[in-house]
């Protein structure tokens, strides 16, 4: 199903593996746009909160948060992702994921921002991250170098499965297909105090991010 006309993705990936990795990221409908890929550093008792705040207020604006997580448990409010899950198709996540990546790489739809490009997924060859061979139904199935795939590898994949395969029923998708995600009256929670707090402050960081998806876009023409 395609995206509404009009309508821009903003996505936050939270992976681990070698490390703790968060990526931003802007999907206009065709370009998937990295701004940003960086480590979560330190002791998780400072960290945490902070992160549950940020996952709290960007799904209120409206992003789509994808933790890795297979125990659905890190949080209520993002979407736990899987990269063992199998889909219906019978193909896992990480297998999808992959082959999304490629199509859009090989028609230049995926822009890494400044110091990324050490996370750029290559397949086969010298270096390369993974091979592929055909299982018995014809179909590409790929095999990764886990020791060198590391977690912003992960991340970038979940920013593609954020741009690509968000479930269409889900119901932030749902919230922009009928238009309310915009103009729907809050929740009388402790989120709408949250956000009424935060306001200010995250219309900032929305201005910022804008600002750097820009300077990303732009990078690709220079």
């Amino acid at each position: 199903m395609p995206m509404p006309a009009g309508q821009k993705k903003k996505i936050l990936a939270i992976a681990h593996g070698d490390r703790r990795v968060q990526a931003a990221a802007m999907y206009d409908g065709q370009r998937l746009i990295m701004v940003e890929l960086r480590d979560i550093i330190g002791n998780p008792d400072e960290w945490l909160p902070k992160m549950h705040e940020d996952i709290a207020a960007k799904v209120e604006g409206g992003w789509v948060v994808m933790v890795e997580d297979r125990t659905a448990s890190f949080s209520p409010l993002a979407t736990p992702f899987n990269f063992d899950a199998v889909s219906e198709g019978g193909r896992t996540n990480l297998q999808n994921c992959l082959d999304w990546y490629f199509d859009m790489d090989a028609r230049g739809d995926i822009i890494l921002g400044p110091g990324m490009e050490r996370f750029r997924i290559t397949l086969g060859g010298e270096g390369g991250l993974l091979d592929a061979k055909h299982d018995e139904k014809g179909r590409v199935v790929y095999h990764v170098d886990w020791r060198r795939f590391q977690a912003g590898h992960k991340a970038l994949l979940m920013c593609v499965a954020g741009a690509v395969m968000e479930e269409p029923l889900s119901e932030r998708w749902l919230k922009v297909m009928t238009g309310a995600l915009a103009g729907a009256k809050e929740n009388p929670n402790w989120l709408k105090t949250f956000h009424a707090i935060t306001k200010g402050y995250d219309k900032v960081r929305d201005k910022d991010f804008e600002a750097r998806v820009a300077q990303t876009e732009n990078r690709k023409y220079v």
